[in-house]
C-alpha cells in the first residue's frame, strides 16, 4: 500500500506565517504525526507527500517539510501551482509520479488524529471514505445509502448539501479504483478543485463505503479517542492540544 499525505496548504484561514502541515500540537509539525503514524503501519511501503510552492512555502519552510520526510523515508512531490489549485490537483501529480500503483491511502495534511483511526481505515477491504459527524459548517457533507449486502455507500459528497455527516479527510483505495481516479483526474475540469467533486463523481462509477469513526472504529478498538480534528483555526489548534496532549 502507498500513502499521500496532500500537504501542500497554505493556510490562509489561519492567517500563519508557515504552510499548515507545519504548524504544531504540542510541540510536534502537523507533517512529522502523520508520517510517523505511517511509519507503525506495516502495510505500508512508500509513503508521499505533497507540498506547495509560492506564498508561506518558501525555501526555508520547504526545507522544514524536506527534512521531516526524510526522517521518515518518505518521498516528496510539489505541486508548482498550489497557489492556483487544490487537493485534487495534487493528487494527480502524485499519481502521475508513482511508476507503480498499489492499494493507496489518502490523508489530508491539516488534521490531527488518533492513529489507531488510520490503522483501522488501512486494514478494510475494498474503498472506504473516513465519515464523522458534522460539528461544524465547515467540509464536504456526505449522503449515502445501504447496497444489497447492507455496506454503507456513498450516494453523494459536497459542501453545499445538507447531512448530519461530513467527510473527515482520510481514504482508503483500492488498486484498481486508484486507477480508474488515475484516468478520471486528468479531466482539465478536475485542474482547481476540491478533492470531494472528483469524489462525488466517482461514486456514480465505484462503490466508496463509508467508515464511520464513532459506529466503526470506536466501537472496534475501546477507548479510542473519536476525533479527527481539521486546522482551519487557531481555536481548531488550541482544542487539539487539549484533546491529543500527550
Amino acid at each position: 500500500m502507498n500513502a499521500f499525505i496532500l500537504a501542500a496548504g497554505q493556510g490562509s484561514r489561519l492567517r500563519a506565517s508557515i504552510p499548515k502541515c507545519l504548524l504544531e500540537v504540542n510541540n510536534e509539525p502537523l507533517l512529522e504525526r502523520s508520517l510517523k503514524c505511517m511509519k507503525g503501519i506495516d502495510s505500508i511501503i512508500k509513503s508521499v507527500v505533497i507540498i506547495g510552492n509560492g506564498g508561506v512555502w518558501t525555501k526555508d519552510t520547504e526545507g522544514q517539510a524536506l527534512k521531516i520526510a526524510h526522517k521518515y523515508s518518505a518521498e516528496t512531490i510539489v505541486n508548482k501551482n498550489s497557489m492556483e489549485t487544490h487537493s485534487t490537483e495534487s493528487l494527480k501529480i502524485a499519481l502521475e509520479e508513482m511508476k507503480q500503483l498499489d492499494d493507496l491511502l489518502i490523508i489530508d495534511g491539516d488534521l490531527v488524529y488518533d492513529e489507531r483511526i488510520v490503522k483501522e481505515l488501512a486494514q478494510q477491504e475494498g474503498s472506504v471514505l473516513l465519515v464523522g459527524e458534522q460539528h461544524s459548517s465547515s467540509g464536504s457533507k456526505v449522503k449515502y445509502e445501504k447496497n444489497k449486502s447492507g455496506q454503507v455507500i456513498l450516494q453523494e459528497i459536497s459542501e453545499s448539501i445538507q447531512s448530519e455527516y461530513v467527510y473527515l479527510g482520510m481514504m482508503k483505495l483500492d488498486k484498481d479504483h486508484v486507477l480508474i481516479i488515475k484516468d478520471l483526474i486528468e479531466e482539465p475540469k478536475y485542474k482547481k478543485d476540491i478533492l470531494a467533486v472528483i469524489l462525488n463523481d466517482i461514486c456514480k462509477v465505484i462503490e466508496l463505503r463509508c467508515f464511520f469513526l464513532i459506529k466503526d472504529v470506536a466501537e472496534r478498538v475501546p477507548c479510542i479517542q473519536g476525533n479527527v480534528i481539521n486546522i482551519n483555526t487557531k481555536n481548531d489548534l488550541e482544542n487539539a492540544g487539549r484533546i491529543f496532549n500527550k
